[in-house]
C-alpha cells in the first residue's frame, strides 16, 4: 500500500520540530494531525512559518465572525493547539492506525508499506522521530521514503513539466493539501514514458 507523506516543521540546528504531519493513501483515505507540543515560540518568532504554515492553521479553525473576536495571535494559535492538537504518542498510534487499516495483524510483519514525499529528506526524519529512532519504526514500515523529485531526475522531468502536469495547490505548506498534491504528482510521474 502507498502512502504520500507531508510534514510541516521548525528546522533549526540540530533538530527538526514537527508542527504538524498530513499522510494520504492510495486508497484515498487521509491523515492530519498538529502536533501540540512543538515550540510555538519559536516557530511564531519565524515570519515564514508564522505567514504560511500557522496562519492558514488558524483560519481552518477559526471561522466567520469568530475572527472578530479572536485575532491571529500566539496565543489564538495555542488555543487552537489545546484544542486540536495531538501529542507524538497519540499522533504515532494514529499514524500506526491508519497505515495498518487493511492488513490483518498476522500480515503487519510482511506488509508492503511504501511511503513517498517530495524533496523528502526531512519530511522522512521527521516522521521517523514520531516513533523514536529510525530502529523502533513500526512493524512492517520501510526505513525509507522514496522522493518524487528523484523519480522526476530519473524520467528527465523538470520543473516545466511539473508545473504543466501537476502545479502547486492552492493552499500548498498545508501538511494535508502538500500529501494529497504528492499522490497527484505520483500519479503524472508513472504516466510518463522513461
Amino acid at each position: 500500500m502507498k502512502y504520500f507523506i507531508d510534514t510541516e516543521f521548525k528546522e533549526k540546528p540540530n533538530t527538526i520540530d514537527l508542527i504538524s504531519i498530513g499522510i494520504v493513501c492510495e486508497d484515498g483515505r487521509e491523515y492530519y494531525a498538529l502536533n501540540k507540543d512543538f515550540n510555538l515560540k519559536e516557530v511564531w518568532n519565524d515570519e515564514w512559518l508564522r505567514e504560511n504554515v500557522l496562519l492558514p492553521i488558524y483560519i481552518e479553525h477559526v471561522h466567520g465572525d469568530m475572527r472578530n473576536h479572536v485575532s491571529f495571535s500566539r496565543n489564538s494559535i495555542k488555543g487552537i493547539l489545546k484544542g486540536f492538537g495531538k501529542s507524538m504518542n497519540e499522533i504515532a498510534s494514529e499514524i500506526k492506525d491508519f497505515c495498518y487499516y487493511s492488513y490483518s495483524e498476522a500480515q503487519i510483519e510482511n506488509a508492503n508499506i511504501q511511503f513517498y514525499g517530495y524533496y523528502a529528506d526531512y519530511d522522512w526524519v521527521v516522521f521517523c522521530w514520531i516513533f523514536g529512532r529510525m530502529m523502533d519504526l513500526p512493524k512492517g514500515f520501510p526505513m525509507y521514503c522514496k522522493d518524487l523529485k528523484q523519480m522526476m531526475d530519473d524520467k528527465l522531468l523538470d520543473k516545466d513539466w511539473k508545473r504543466k502536469n501537476c502545479p502547486d495547490p492552492e493552499g500548498e505548506h498545508n501538511a494535508l493539501v502538500d500529501a494529497k498534491w504528492n499522490l497527484e504528482l505520483f500519479n503524472q510521474i508513472v504516466l510518463q514514458k522513461q
